[in-house]
């Protein structure tokens, strides 16, 4: 295809992807991320005015400069594709954002340290992710925080490689493999919430709309590019639903004391061992999820008051959460209890919302 071609079809794409979030959740994405989704991400992640922060693998750059200019911070995006790059440049300067958009494969990372690294939707494109996490370590300034989404699941198996176009960037990791390699850079997860239901919705509307672009496109040429996203549409969408991947968001900060393993008193999500056992989704025996940090908002529930040293758990209803909502109690940690101490999100700067403007 010709360049004009190929800029005409990623409009065309785009558009789809629009179609397919809506009005309220489209912010560009290229991805199964929403509106909501990233609004939360990085909230969590302490975003806000003054705050350095790094998009790795950008793309076109949507989110990223959607919660940059939401937050008022600034912005380094980098990505392999300078086509990417170049709509990244147009959006950013069409949106009045202090930025700078680099064209490279990572690692390395671009030089600086920040306050946020994120990495949305792409940890699965990188069949070796130890140098990566090492460079997100050391890009960190002290106290900074990594928010990214992760695939989680076994490594394809030949014959799923075979069925999925570009299966050399498709390199999934069970969860506990990706948090052993953080703790490995000295990096400790202290949030996570799972977004495969949001996903597999995400999956399904997408390949809705790419199926419909793909039987309106006369050039067999463009129809072949479509055709490729509805075949791994189709795949992500059904691993998503029967479980073969799920979706996780994470935020990780610096372990006290740098590199090497956690202490041994610590679950490696940052929760405390013995006294709450988790399974495999951060969950546990008593059927709540176990989360650190302040200045979060849960459903509506200030943190931003409580003392430092403080374990938020979300009970959910045995199964029942839908329809019986959830219940959360607060439990305050005796400082003379063994296990890593909790990091405070930063409060300044602006409280990002869930409401266009």
């Amino acid at each position: 295809m010709t360049v004009d071609a190929v800029e005409l079809l990623e409009d065309l794409l785009e558009r789809a992807r629009a179609a397919a979030f809506g009005p309220r959740q489209f912010v560009g994405q290229e991805s199964f991320v929403t509106r909501s989704e990233v609004l939360s991400l990085a909230e969590v992640a302490g975003l806000g005015a003054g705050t350095r922060l790094l998009d790795i693998c950008c793309g076109t750059a949507g989110p990223g400069l959607f919660v940059a200019g939401h937050a008022g911070c600034a912005y380094v995006g980098v990505d392999a594709r300078p086509a990417s790059v170049a709509r990244a440049r147009r959006r950013a300067e069409a949106a009045g954002i202090d930025f700078r958009v680099e064209v490279g494969r990572v690692p390395p990372l671009p030089t600086g340290r920040f306050d946020v690294v994120l990495l949305l939707e792409t940890l699965l494109a990188f069949p070796r992710r130890s140098p990566l996490l090492a460079a997100v370590a050391e890009a960190l300034a002290p106290g900074g925080r990594f928010a990214l989404t992760v695939e989680a699941g076994r490594p394809l198996t030949p014959d799923e490689a075979r069925t999925m176009p570009d299966a050399d960037t498709v390199w999934l990791t069970p969860l506990d493999d990706l948090v052993a390699e953080l703790r490995h850079v000295g990096l400790h997860v202290t949030w996570e919430e799972e977004w495969t239901a949001s996903h597999r919705a995400s999956a399904d509307a997408l390949l809705g709309a790419y199926e419909e672009l793909a039987r309106a496109l006369p050039d067999a040429g463009e129809r072949e590019v479509v055709e490729r996203l509805v075949t791994s549409h189709r795949l992500w969408s059904r691993w998503l639903r029967d479980g073969r991947v799920r979706k996780h968001a994470l935020v990780v900060e610096a372990m006290p004391g740098g590199l090497g393993p956690a202490p041994p008193s610590a679950d490696p999500r940052g929760t405390e061992r013995g006294r709450h056992q988790l399974d495999d989704r951060g969950v546990d025996a008593h059927g709540g999820r176990l989360l650190h940090g302040l200045g979060l908002r849960l459903g509506g529930l200030p943190l931003g008051d409580l003392d430092e040293s403080v374990v938020v758990v979300e009970r959910l209803v045995n199964g029942a959460a839908q329809e019986a909502g959830r219940t959360r109690s607060v439990r305050r940690r005796d400082p003379s209890e063994q296990g890593p101490q909790l990091v405070p999100l930063p409060r300044g700067g602006p409280e990002l919302d869930d409401h266009p403007d």
